[in-house]
C-alpha cells in the first residue's frame, strides 16, 4: 500500500464514502431466549427505535473514531443511501446523522430536487417508507425483520461519483450488498469500474464491502463480479459459510479450522482480495491468496449487553486503523486489533450506532 495513504502522509483529504444501508431499528429486548411460534415472551424494557443498519452504523463509528482519534486531520464521511425524508423514521435517521456529523446523501427518488438529481430516474411513490427492522435482541443472540421499503428502489446507476475540490484519498465502502437488490446483477460492478476508471490514480482509491446476510439464502446476486472489482472483504463466519457454500459435515471435529481452510481455497483465486472473517468471540482471521496471514484474538465480555451491529464497528475500527498505517507492513494486524477493540466495546452498548468513548477503546486495547 502506498505510503500516500498514511495519515501522517500528504496534507490531504481522506474521504469515507459509504454506500448501503440505513435503518430505523425498533429494538426489542428480551428476557428469556428469542421467541417460538405461537408463544408469548416478555420484554426487559420498552419498545425504542434507534438509528441503524450496516451502512448507517459504519458510517456513525467511523466518524467518531476520526474525531476523537485524529481530530486534526482534514477527514470526511458521506453516507449515500434511501430514505424518506419526510416520514418520522426518515427524519430520526437526518438528526442522527447530523449529531455524528456524516454527510448525508439520500439517492430516494421522490420529487425532491436533490434526491436522484441528474440521473433520469422517473419519479416513484413518495410515500414508500423509510426502511426499519425489528430487531429482537436475547442471551447474545439476536434476529431480524427487515421492511427495505424505498431502500429497495436504490441502484448502482444511482450512486455518486467521488467528486473533490482538492486532493483526497477515497476509501468506498459498499455496506449490505445482500440488503440491496438492484445492486445485484452488474449494477453495482458497472458503478465500481466507472468509480476506478475515474481514480486520478490507483492508490488514491481503495474499495471495500460487507454482503450482510442474505434473506433469500442464495449468496448470489452477481456478487462474483463485484469481488473483482474490490481491495477488502469484511464478512461474518455466517456470511462466509453462505458465500462459499460450506456445509458442516456431521462428524466434523475440527471446528473453526474446517470453516477457515474452506474460505481461505473459496477465495484463493481472488489472488489480491483481502478477506476478513469475523469469529465473534474467537476474534477475526484475515486471508489473502488462499493462506491465513494474521490471526487476531480479542477481549471476552462476560455479559455482552447487545451484539447487534458488532460486525460494522469492527469494520469501521479495522478501516480507519488500515488506512491510518497504510505505509506499515503491520496494516492488518493492527486494523483487525483496532476492530476487535472497537467491536468488543460495541456489545457492551445498547443499539448498533452509538459510538465508544476514545479511553473505552484504549483500555480494551491493552488488553488484547
Amino acid at each position: 500500500m502506498s505510503s500516500s495513504r498514511d495519515l501522517k502522509g500528504e496534507p490531504r483529504t481522506l474521504s469515507f464514502n459509504i454506500i448501503g444501508d440505513a435503518f430505523a431499528d425498533v429494538f426489542c429486548y428480551l428476557s428469556s431466549a428469542l421467541p417460538k411460534l405461537g408463544g408469548d415472551s416478555r420484554l426487559l424494557e420498552p419498545v425504542r427505535t434507534k438509528a441503524g443498519g450496516s451502512g448507517l452504523n459504519t458510517a456513525t463509528h467511523l466518524a467518531s473514531l476520526l474525531s476523537q482519534f485524529s481530530p486534526s486531520f482534514p477527514s470526511d464521511v458521506n453516507l449515500q443511501t434511501v430514505i424518506n425524508e419526510n416520514d418520522p423514521h426518515g427524519r430520526l435517521l437526518i438528526d442522527h446523522c447530523r449529531r455524528h456529523d456524516i454527510n448525508l446523501l439520500n439517492r430516494r427518488v421522490s420529487n425532491v430536487p436533490s434526491c436522484f438529481s441528474g440521473t433520469g430516474q422517473e419519479i416513484v411513490d413518495a410515500t414508500v417508507a423509510t426502511p426499519h427492522c425489528v430487531v429482537v435482541v436475547a442471551q447474545n443472540d439476536r434476529s431480524f425483520m427487515t421492511y427495505l421499503g424505498c431502500l429497495s428502489n436504490f441502484a448502482g446507476d444511482n450512486v455518486l461519483p467521488m467528486i473533490r475540490n482538492s486532493p483526497a484519498f477515497d476509501v468506498i465502502h459498499i455496506s449490505g450488498y445482500f440488503n440491496l437488490p438492484r445492486f445485484w446483477d452488474g449494477s453495482l460492478a458497472h458503478k465500481l469500474r466507472e468509480l476506478r476508471e475515474s481514480a486520478k490514480a490507483p492508490c488514491d482509491l481503495l474499495i471495500s464491502l460487507v454482503p450482510q446476510q442474505d434473506a433469500t439464502e442464495q449468496y448470489d446476486g452477481g456478487v462474483k463480479e463485484v469481488l473483482k472489482l474490490i481491495d477488502i472483504l469484511i464478512l461474518s463466519e455466517v456470511e462466509a459459510k453462505g458465500m462459499t457454500k460450506y456445509h458442516q459435515r456431521a462428524n466434523d471435529i475440527n471446528g473453526n479450522q474446517e470453516v477457515e481452510d474452506h474460505v481461505a481455497a473459496f477465495f484463493a483465486s481472488h489472488t489480491s482480495l483481502l478477506v476478513v472473517v469475523t469469529l465473534g468471540v474467537e476474534g477475526a482471521v484475515a486471508l489473502q491468496g488462499g493462506k491465513v496471514v494474521h490471526r487476531q484474538r480479542t477481549y471476552r465480555r462476560d455479559h455482552p449487553i447487545d451484539p447487534t451491529g458488532a460486525g460494522d464497528s469492527f469494520s469501521a475500527g479495522f478501516l480507519f486503523k488500515y488506512v491510518a498505517n497504510g505505509a506499515d507492513d503491520n496494516a492488518i494486524a493492527e486494523g483487525m486489533r483496532f476492530g476487535c477493540a472497537v467491536a468488543s466495546n460495541n456489545v457492551m452498548i445498547q443499539g448498533a450506532s452509538i459510538p465508544a468513548s476514545k479511553s473505552s477503546i484504549e483500555s480494551t486495547l491493552a488488553l488484547i
